[in-house]
């Protein structure tokens, strides 16, 4: 297995999280926005989800800059569009290859960072490892407003495998 194998695989499986999530709830369980935590449902964050995938897969001039993503509309209030870009992404995913290869990113959470520090020094493998992880973080969103709703959801989804792995060591 090449290293960037393993890296892809774990997000391959997160991405496919949703897939099986989407197509257990309902088109008003995906398209709800109006919950009394978040103002925003389960289609606003795969949309989000998937708008930084395209960001880093889209990067150009190695430079990935997840500021700014397409947000596209119809992935928060399509089912079957939202699978549908996922399987897409999950298709561009296989293809990526070189995870030691230098990029620089750009993540403006706070909205104040220095303009000499605009973009940082990054890797396509350390990309991949963000992606995983930014992704299983809404996931739990996502459960938390599915549960405000009384759907079930997994058990483990929107747990870290890091998570998981440490729970299995504590059950033996």
């Amino acid at each position: 297995m090449k290293p960037q194998d393993g890296l892809i695989q774990e997000n391959l499986a997160a991405l496919q999280q949703a897939v099986d999530l989407i197509e257990q709830i309902t088109d008003d369980q995906y398209t709800s926005n109006d919950h009394p935590i978040f103002k925003s449902g389960v289609g606003k964050h795969v949309r989000h989800i998937l708008d930084f995938y395209a960001a880093f897969l889209g990067g150009e001039d190695d430079r990935v800059n997840y500021d700014a993503r397409q947000r596209s509309s119809d992935v928060e209030t399509n089912r079957k569009a939202a699978i549908d870009k996922i399987h897409e992404t999950m298709g561009s995913l296989k293809r990526v290859t070189h995870p030691d290869t230098k990029l620089v990113s750009k993540n403006d959470d706070c909205g104040e960072r220095d303009p000499a520090i605009e973009y940082s020094p990054s890797s396509v493998g350390r990309e991949l490892q963000f992606l995983a992880s930014h992704t299983v973080h809404h996931y739990a969103i996502v459960a938390m407003i599915l549960h405000s709703l009384g759907v079930s959801i997994p058990k483990d989804f929107g747990i870290a495998p890091s998570t998981l792995a440490y729970w299995r060591t504590q059950s033996t």
